[in-house]
């Protein structure tokens, strides 16, 4: 009696998972029936003759346009390169001009000090006797700090040994000499009659020398030397004359 319902129990069982078995068995045969989607290149239409054409004349007219704006280009910066050029050589120029104008200005405009005349007074009165040199301002605007150092010996002739360690400065002085103006220097000359003697029969000569110093209006450090010899007839009169060294001027 007991066995029945137990083999009812196992009909039902079987009867109800066969839709499952089918169902499982139709998946199994849609998945070994898939097939990977095909890709399609659709390719543009052809081109017409007329498109070509229009092509083939725009990338023409592109190359000539690209040619040209290189030209332009390079010619741009040549143009560029030769203004440069043109510009340093012009300012070279100018700057040059305006060097030689503020030089000539300079040069007209500044004080200019020099020996005027120079002579001995009184060459026969040795009491009295003493040289006066007048140093003048030739420019057109003050000499400041102008500064004079004038000293005298008496030596050889013709000279033969180095003067200048030889003198040593007798007299100095410090002004400001306006444009045109004058200033004299005096300085005493004192020798017996023996070396008066030497220098009548020229075998010796009064030499002086001076050095003037200034600064001009434009801050300028200027300076001069001069050096005067006296001998021989010249004596009697005092007149001096420039010695071929020790003169000259800046």
């Amino acid at each position: 009696m007991t066995d029945k319902p137990i083999d009812r129990s196992i009909e039902q069982a079987t009867e109800d998972s066969a839709p499952n078995k089918i169902q499982a068995e139709s998946g199994a045969d849609n998945a070994n029936s898939f097939q990977a989607p095909t890709l399609v290149k659709i390719l543009p239409p052809e081109k017409t003759k007329e498109e070509r054409d229009w092509e083939a004349k725009k990338e023409e007219a592109d190359a000539k346009f690209e040619r040209w704006t290189k030209r332009i280009a390079i010619v741009t910066i040549a143009i560029g390169i030769l203004q440069l050029i043109v510009y340093t050589y012009q300012g070279y120029w100018l700057r040059r001009t305006v060097r030689t104008m503020d030089d000539t200005a300079t040069r007209q405009l500044r004080a200019y000090v020099d020996i005027n005349s120079g002579q001995i007074l009184h060459p026969l009165d040795n009491t009295k006797r003493r040289l006066a040199v007048e140093v003048k301002n030739f420019g057109q605007t003050p000499a400041y700090h102008f500064q004079v150092e004038m000293s005298w010996v008496v030596r050889e002739f013709p000279l033969t040994s180095d003067l200048d360690k030889a003198i040593s400065a007798e007299n100095r002085s410090i002004e400001t000499l306006g444009p045109g103006r004058t200033s004299f220097i005096f300085l005493p000359i004192i020798y017996n009659t023996t070396v008066e003697g030497e220098i009548n029969a020229r075998r010796s000569a009064i030499y002086i020398r001076g050095f003037i110093t200034y600064k001009d209006a434009f801050g300028n450090d200027r300076e001069s030397s001069f050096r005067f010899t006296c001998s021989g007839d010249a004596l009697a009169t005092g007149t001096l004359g420039a010695d071929q060294q020790g003169n000259h001027s800046t």
